[in-house]
C-alpha cells in the first residue's frame, strides 16, 4: 500500500481523479517494485511460495480496489501508508514518555493515514489499521474495560503520535506532498482536527451468487466486505460524520468538490446508523465520542503506556494473560508451542469478566469512571507540571 500511494502521488494524481486503467497500471507497477526487493526473494524459490505471493497480490488488489472505490465517491484522501514513527529515518517522531534516566520512546508504524474534508475546507485526520481477524471481537469488545487494563491501546497510541506538535507539522507537510490542498475549497491553510481511529479487515474479497440478494449488486457485496469499525468523533453539528459518510460528490475536471449531497449517508460502511431524525448513532461495538471525551481517552492511553514504562524500569516481569469470556491473550500468541503457561500448574489469568459484569453498560458512566481514576488524575497533574517546568526553562 505504501508503494502504491507513493506511485499515485508521483503521477501527480489522487485516487479521486485517477482513471480506472491508471489504477490498474500503477497497482501492477507497485507490485512489481515490491517483488524486486530482497525481502521478497523467498517468494521466488518454489511453486508454493509463488502461489502464496499470487494470493497475497489478490488480497492486496481487493483491499486497494475497495479503498479506491470508496475514495472516488467520498471526500476522503489518502495521505500516507505504512508510516513509521520513531527510529532511524522515520518521518514521524516517536511517542516520548518519562524523563531523566527512566525515559522510553514508543516506536511503530501506522498502516494508513487519511484526511476527510468538509465543504468549508475543514480537514480531519484519520488512522486506519489493517487486521486479519475480526476487530469487533478482538479489539473493540468492551473497549473501555480493555483500555482500563492496558489493552486495545493501538488506535489511541497512533492518534497520540499524530497529535504531537512536531508530528502535526509533518502531517501538514504530507498533506501538501499529496496535493490535497488543491482539492480543498475555500481554505488554503486548514486546521487539522482529529476524526477517527478505525480497523478494517484484510481479506480476499469473494462474491457468490447466493450473496447477491434482491436490491443489491455484486459491487455492493464486494464493498461490504471492507467495513470500518472503531472510534469516531461526534463534534458539533456532526460536521465530521456528515463529511465521512457523504455519498454523492459533484467534482470538476480538476478535482474540485462543487457540491456534497448527504441525503443517504453511507453509514453502513463505517458501522454507524441514523435515527428517524437523521441523527447519527453508533452500532455494534463502535464508539461515537465528543471531542472532549476522545481527548480524555487519548490522555488515558498515555497514562497506561507510562504505567507500563514504570513497570519495565522497576523490573516487574510477572505475566498474567487476560481472559475475557471465550478469548484470552494466550490464544493470540505466536509462541504457544514453547509456552509453559498452564492454569493446571498454578498459572493464573487476569480475568476481565468480573469487571465487565460490574461495569454499567452505558458509555457515559464508563467514561466518567475512567476520568475519576485517582492515579489517572495524578498522572495528568504531574504531566502538566512537567510541561510548565519545560516552558519555564525555555
Amino acid at each position: 500500500m505504501e508503494v502504491f500511494v507513493k506511485e499515485v502521488v508521483a503521477a501527480g494524481a489522487t485516487l479521486r481523479t485517477l482513471p480506472h486503467h491508471e489504477f490498474d497500471r500503477l497497482f501492477a507497477q507497485a507490485i512489481t517494485q515490491v517483488q524486486q526487493e530482497d525481502d521478497f526473494a523467498v517468494f521466488h524459490n518454489s511453486a508454493r511460495n509463488r502461489y502464496l505471493q499470487h494470493r497475497m497480490n489478490q488480497t492486496l488488489h481487493g483491499l486497494t480496489g475497495a479503498f479506491y472505490r470508496q475514495e472516488r465517491r467520498q471526500p476522503l484522501f489518502p495521505v500516507a501508508a505504512e508510516t513509521k514513527y520513531g527510529g532511524h529515518n522515520a518521518p514521524l517522531r516517536a511517542l516520548h514518555l518519562g524523563s531523566g534516566s527512566r525515559q522510553m520512546n514508543v516506536n511503530g508504524k501506522i498502516d494508513r493515514i487519511d484526511v476527510v474534508t468538509t465543504l468549508t475546507g475543514q480537514l480531519y485526520y484519520n488512522v486506519v489499521d489493517y487486521k486479519s481477524s475480526n476487530p469487533a471481537n478482538n479489539y473493540l469488545d468492551h473497549f473501555i474495560v480493555r483500555l482500563k487494563n492496558g489493552l486495545s491501546l493501538q488506535l489511541l497510541t497512533y492518534l497520540n503520535v499524530l497529535r504531537q506538535p512536531n508530528n502535526q507539522a509533518k502531517l501538514h507537510e504530507l498533506i501538501e506532498q499529496a496535493g490535497i490542498p488543491a482539492f480543498v475549497p475555500h481554505n488554503t491553510s486548514p486546521k487539522l482536527l482529529r476524526g477517527s481511529g478505525t480497523y478494517v479487515t484484510v481479506r480476499s474479497p469473494r462474491v457468490g451468487q447466493s450473496t447477491v440478494k434482491s436490491g443489491t449488486t455484486p459491487l455492493t457485496v464486494l464493498n461490504d466486505q471492507f467495513k470500518y469499525s472503531g472510534l469516531f468523533t461526534a463534534d458539533k453539528d456532526d460536521s465530521f460524520l456528515n463529511a465521512l459518510t457523504a455519498t454523492t460528490l459533484n467534482i470538476t475536471d480538476d478535482g474540485q468538490i462543487v457540491t456534497q449531497v448527504t441525503t443517504t449517508p453511507n453509514v453502513e460502511q463505517y458501522g454507524l446508523g441514523t435515527t428517524k431524525n437523521n441523527v447519527f448513532k453508533g452500532q455494534g461495538k463502535n464508539l461515537m465520542l465528543t471531542p472532549s471525551d476522545f481527548a480524555m481517552l487519548l490522555d488515558y492511553d498515555l497514562y497506561k503506556l507510562d504505567a507500563a514504562r514504570q513497570l519495565i524500569y522497576d523490573g516487574v516481569i510477572s505475566m498474567y494473560p487476560y481472559r475475557l469470556r471465550t478469548s484470552n491473550a494466550v490464544q493470540q500468541s505466536d509462541y504457544q508451542q514453547v509456552m509453559l503457561f498452564d492454569p493446571g500448574l498454578g498459572n493464573t489469568y487476569h480475568d476481565l469478566e468480573q469487571e465487565v459484569t460490574a461495569q454499567p453498560n452505558k458509555l457515559a458512566a464508563q467514561l466518567q469512571a475512567l476520568e475519576n481514576d485517582e492515579r489517572f488524575i495524578q498522572f495528568k497533574q504531574h504531566t502538566w507540571k512537567e510541561q510548565e517546568d519545560a516552558t519555564d526553562d525555555k
